[in-house]
């Protein structure tokens, strides 16, 4: 999309830029070991939906804060700092399931 508006720039700027979205606190990096990162405007909590046939990633939609029982296992842990936690749906998404 980048290269639309800005043919000439480089996969180079445009990661180093994404690096410094991230330092800013304006996106955040979802690795999934997969070797390919995907990067995320959102940086609320949220929790995401993962393809596992072709690997799109999307927002789950959510209205309310993290499910309960995280928030209730955060507070079990008494002698840990928990800074954040990651839950990750996996499935199909729309696409992938209509082709198979």
């Amino acid at each position: 999309m980048v290269r639309e508006v800005l043919p000439d720039v480089s996969q180079g700027t445009v990661y180093r830029n994404l690096r410094r979205l991230i330092d800013l606190g304006y996106a955040q990096e979802l690795d999934y070991g997969s070797g390919a990162s995907h990067f995320d405007a959102c940086v609320e909590p949220h929790y995401h939906l993962r393809c596992v046939e072709c690997g799109r990633v999307a927002d789950l939609p959510i209205d309310s804060e993290p499910v309960p029982c995280i928030a209730e296992a955060r507070r079990a842990v008494k002698d840990w700092t928990i800074s954040e936690h990651r839950i990750e749906f996996m499935g199909l998404c729309p696409a992938c399931r209509e082709s198979e």
